[in-house]
């Protein structure tokens, strides 16, 4: 049973749709992945993921996926 509640990729907040825009653009992709969804319940881990842990240019997405992983974990161990 999920735990977190995944957020509408068509959001009316405008915080989570400038991410959720931005995410589409840098990926080039047509709908945003779960995680991202997921932490967008929370709007402002989703901006510190995204402006923070994320580098597009220099970060493979396989390696970034890990070091969400990992950081989701560790936040979740302190709740």
């Amino acid at each position: 049973m999920p735990t977190v509640k995944l957020v509408d990729e068509n959001t009316t907040d405008p915080r989570i749709k400038a991410v959720f825009d931005d995410i589409k653009a840098t990926k080039k992709i047509a709908h945003i992945p779960n995680i991202w969804r997921a932490l967008a319940s929370h709007p402002e881990h989703l901006e510190l993921c995204w402006t923070h842990v994320f580098e597009p240019e220099v970060v493979h997405y396989d390696i970034f996926r890990k070091r969400l992983a990992k950081w989701l974990f560790r936040m979740s161990e302190g709740n």
